[in-house]
């Protein structure tokens, strides 16, 4: 399953946006490439210049194109390579991202282990137990679920 924090989020309506409109239909492409490498790579809306043989691969006069977009203002040439117009956002922050994902391995790393822990006959997790404090932490209660419990719960 991809990582849901991986995804960029493109405007459906960008062909409307007169800077895009400026740079054509190859500039957009490379523009779109220029998200995905930064949303891959958690840069914080950087581009390195040693980035752009992968962003501009494939594309006929990619430099010529490149041009357009700094000169619309879409990129703006700093230090080593490109900073993106109005990348910065609360869902385009790397320590977001980056605490999202850790927050998603945890709770799955969690979820698995109270597969096993419920599969080793303790009780399933489909008969949750009131005094059980992972099934009270998963939100797994139902009312009056202990008398569906095959062992109670071994104290940790």
């Amino acid at each position: 399953m991809p990582n849901k924090h991986l995804f960029q989020k493109i405007d459906p309506f960008m062909d409307n946006n007169p800077d895009i409109v400026k740079i054509g239909r190859m500039g957009k492409c490379i523009y779109i490439e220029g998200l995905l490498w930064v949303r891959r790579n958690f840069s914080e809306g950087h581009i390195p210049a040693r980035a752009w043989g992968e962003i501009s691969d494939g594309f006929p006069d990619a430099l010529s194109h490149r041009d357009d977009i700094i000169r619309v203002g879409l990129w703006k040439k700093k230090g080593d390579g490109w900073d993106i117009r109005n990348w910065a956002g609360p869902y385009n922050l790397p320590a977001n991202l980056r605490s999202a994902r850790s927050e998603e391995r945890k709770a799955s790393g969690r979820r698995g282990s109270l597969r096993r822990w419920h599969a080793e006959g303790r009780h399933s997790i489909s008969a949750p137990v009131s005094d059980c404090p992972d099934c009270q932490a998963e939100g797994w209660l139902a009312t009056d679920v202990a008398s569906h419990c095959d062992k109670p719960p071994t104290p940790s």
